[in-house]
C-alpha cells in the first residue's frame, strides 16, 4: 500500500506528473496553453476581438456610433465658428464704410449699449451747456 501511494501521490508520482503536464506553459494542450490561446484571440494584437470591438473606424464596433456623433458635433461647432467669423468680418467692413460719426469701438458702436447712451447724454449736456449763457454773460444782460 505505501508503494502504491508513493507511485500515485509521491514527488515523482502520477498526480505530480499530471499537474505538471496540466499547467505546463510550453504545451498547447495544457490548461495554461489553452488559456493563452483563448485569451490571445480576444486580447492579443490588432486582429484580436477586443481590438475589433474598440476600433471606432469599423462599422460593427460599438464605438462607431459614438465616433459618428462626436464628428457631427465637431462639424456643427466648426460651422458656428465659421458663421461667427463671417459675421464679425461683415460687421467690421460695415464699420469701415460708416459715416465716421461717433465712437467706433465695438462696445460703443451699438445704439442699445449703456456705454453708448451715456456718451450721448454727455455730448448733449456739453452741447446744452455751450448754448446756455455763462454766469458772466447772464450778469451782463441784466
Amino acid at each position: 500500500m505505501p508503494a502504491t501511494l508513493e507511485r500515485f501521490i509521491g514527488d515523482k508520482g502520477q498526480l505530480a506528473q499530471f499537474t505538471k503536464d496540466l499547467f505546463d506553459e510550453n504545451r498547447r494542450d495544457s490548461a495554461i496553453g489553452k488559456l493563452n490561446t483563448i485569451l490571445g484571440t480576444y486580447f492579443d494584437g490588432d486582429a484580436s476581438k477586443l481590438a475589433h470591438l474598440l476600433d471606432p473606424t469599423r462599422e460593427a464596433s460599438p464605438l462607431s456610433g459614438f465616433r459618428a456623433e462626436i464628428a457631427k458635433r465637431f462639424d456643427d461647432v466648426l460651422l458656428k465658428i465659421v458663421e461667427m467669423e463671417a459675421s464679425q468680418k461683415a460687421a467690421k467692413g460695415e464699420r469701415k464704410k460708416g459715416t465716421a460719426k461717433g465712437p467706433t469701438s465695438s462696445r460703443a458702436s451699438s445704439p442699445n449699449t449703456p456705454n453708448c447712451c451715456a456718451q450721448r447724454m454727455t455730448t448733449l449736456k456739453g452741447q446744452a451747456a455751450s448754448l446756455a449763457p455763462s454766469p458772466t454773460q447772464r450778469r451782463a444782460t441784466r
